[in-house]
């Protein structure tokens, strides 16, 4: 059951505050590099394709996910040309999340980097 403020007010015996806290700030990280991407796409002329796809990069909780069939003919693509599209997006997603990273650093090193992305995995285990 969610409560009002997004927190699971089932999952309490199981998942503690700082759990908590620490899934959401990789939440809203997650949502920061989608939204550059997002931009990036739209300054390419890209947004409605974008659009289609953004399901299937990242799903939203409550969001319908389309089938790879559904979005290829909704994009007038091939499956092929479809999972090409979609290993570019996520290519580059991985490339922003990286500088999304990188940028609450103070001194952002590739160690430094490598260890929050490690962290932020952590958060959705």
């Amino acid at each position: 059951m969610m409560d009002d403020d997004g927190y699971d007010a089932e999952d309490t015996d199981t998942e503690t505050p700082e759990h908590y806290f620490e899934k959401s700030c990789a939440l809203v990280l997650l949502e920061n590099t989608m939204q550059r991407l997002a931009a990036e796409q739209a300054a390419a002329g890209k947004a409605d394709s974008f659009h289609v796809l953004r399901p299937l990069l990242l799903p939203t909780p409550g969001s319908e996910v389309p089938s790879y069939e559904d979005a290829a003919k909704a994009l007038h693509l091939s499956p092929e040309a479809l999972r090409v599209t979609l290993h570019r997006l996520r290519k580059r997603f991985a490339e922003l999340l990286r500088q999304c990273v990188a940028d609450t650093l103070a001194n952002p090193t590739e160690e430094a980097i490598q260890a929050e992305l490690d962290a932020l995995k952590q958060a959705f285990r």
